[in-house]
């Protein structure tokens, strides 16, 4: 039996979209906020909305960098890296997949 998870996953878009929108009005900068940002990105990936997943990943990683200092060694940089190669292997970059893999 095969289930259609496209109205679920319209669901999910909008309350990440309403739930980043209401974090970013109270704060620029967060964790909460990178996170949202990741969490948006995959749902965009399973809707196969490749460029706007990209972006959201990028985001992400740009905020939990400078989040941590631009310390380059720490599990949410290695999260949003290995999300990045997760796009790029979906778009079938696979070189730029693996350079996201090698540095997460």
């Amino acid at each position: 039996m095969r289930v259609n998870v496209m109205p679920k996953l319209d669901m999910s878009l909008r309350k990440n979209v309403e739930i980043l929108r209401i974090q970013r009005s109270s704060n620029s900068m967060h964790w909460d906020i990178a996170t949202s940002l990741c969490d948006l990105a995959n749902v965009y990936l399973l809707e196969g909305k490749m460029d706007e997943a990209l972006e959201m990943h990028k985001q992400s990683l740009e905020m939990r960098r400078e989040l941590c200092g631009h310390v380059n060694i720490h599990p949410h940089i290695s999260t949003s890296l290995n999300c990045l190669g997760n796009v790029h292997y979906a778009r079938g970059t696979t070189a730029t997949q693996k350079i996201c893999m090698r540095r997460a």
